[in-house]
């Protein structure tokens, strides 16, 4: 099929076909996990997901597990869907999964490049959160 030749309906009706069919996944998403042990789930996010800080490292363990913080991101609305997460546990792991792909492409960036002053002026943009930025 060449889409690139569809007429405007064909591409609106292809459009919302492909949305209803990634609805269509998370609701099977929600409802397996419903299934699968909901409890047993529940008491693992609370023991892991318990404190924030530990969420935000599930986050970003999670993010270079599969390489994909939209994907971690999916599981993560999937599981709160099913009522075995709760929405201040899925924040932290969203923030850590969001985190990891911030410096994952901040370090890649800086591993491309072959200018000395290009690292230093990447590694000046995390000045403020090292120290308050004042020059001796």
């Amino acid at each position: 099929m060449d889409f690139a030749n569809l007429d405007t309906a064909s591409s609106v009706i292809l459009l919302l076909v492909g949305l209803g069919v990634f609805l269509l996944g998370f609701k099977f998403l929600g409802d397996s996990i419903e299934k699968l042990s909901a409890s047993k789930l529940r008491a693992l996010f609370n023991r892991a997901a318990g404190n924030r800080f530990a969420g935000v490292g599930i986050g970003a363990l999670a993010t270079a597990i599969v390489q994909s913080s939209s994907v971690t991101t999916v599981m993560v609305v999937g599981f709160v869907n099913a009522g075995v997460m709760t929405l201040t546990q899925a924040a932290a792991v969203i923030m850590g999964a969001n985190q990891h792909r911030h410096y994952h492409h901040r370090l890649a960036g800086m591993a491309q490049s072959v200018q000395r002053d290009d690292v230093r002026h990447a590694l000046n943009a995390y000045r403020p959160y090292i120290d308050d930025g004042h020059q001796e």
